[in-house]
């Protein structure tokens, strides 16, 4: 079966695979007529990712969509490049898929503009699509057992990723006391939201986890296992599993 697309915008594209890099270097989409969106996690389940961008700023089909249509790539990075070879103004495509039991799978992507057309097969739809449950979904990105919450801006974000590399210790940790919120390692401690003034005993997290944040500003919430970050830039939740120290 062939889903035909009038329309690619690849900027809007590109952007949502780069945030699902971060995470891995497959990725998997689950594309629908209103929205598309992508749910992943590391193997260690630690950090969790949920991105979804409404259909319409990625794709116009030329008709609506009878099924939702699971698309996977073993080499996102690969999709990024070949954009870059198109006439953005004039890019269209094919999708080609089939229909296993009552779910639907992609088995390649056509990308073609006036002069160039670039074929792309998707990952083996029998090994395995990567996503999330709505149980695992409400379990990673429910807020229920938060303690105190705070923001934090991309320049700060940006500030402390550069920051934390100045520790050799593999964990950072979060508090807050009568001066604001703390982000803090053996050798930083930087005041990032000073609007908050009560006291919260720190917790800690892997350093190794901000290389999965995506530069954006963010709500942040502080719960009892993990931290939740929900951004206000776009429909973008990352979950991170505290640390516990010995």
């Amino acid at each position: 079966m062939n889903l035909e697309i009038t329309k690619i915008y690849p900027a809007p594209l590109t952007v949502m695979v780069k945030k699902l890099l971060l995470m891995d270097s497959a990725i998997y989409l689950n594309l629908s007529n209103t929205d598309i969106f992508s749910n992943s996690y590391l193997p260690t389940k630690d950090v969790a990712k949920i991105v979804t961008v409404p259909t319409s700023e990625i794709f116009e089909f030329e008709s609506p969509l009878d099924k939702d249509i699971k698309l996977s790539f073993f080499a996102g990075q690969k999709l990024i490049e070949c954009l870059k070879y198109f006439d953005i103004h004039n890019l269209t495509g094919t999708l080609h898929y089939f229909e296993e039991g009552d779910e639907c799978f992609a088995e390649k992507l056509v990308i073609k503009d006036h002069s160039l057309e670039i074929v792309l097969h998707c990952a083996d739809a029998s090994l395995g699509f990567t996503t999330m449950s709505e149980g695992q979904i409400t379990a990673a990105f429910g807020n229920d057992n938060e303690i105190y919450s705070f923001d934090l801006s991309e320049e700060n974000l940006t500030k402390l990723t550069n920051l934390i590399t100045l520790d050799r210790n593999e964990l950072f940790r979060v508090y807050s006391d009568s001066r604001g919120i703390h982000i803090a390692g053996d050798t930083f401690d930087n005041v990032i939201d000073d609007t908050q003034t009560e006291t919260h005993e720190e917790v800690n997290l892997f350093k190794s986890f901000f290389s999965r944040i995506s530069k954006e500003s963010y709500k942040v919430s502080v719960c009892q296992n993990k931290l939740l970050l929900v951004s206000d830039d776009s429909d973008t939740k990352i979950a991170l599993n505290l640390a516990i120290k010995a």
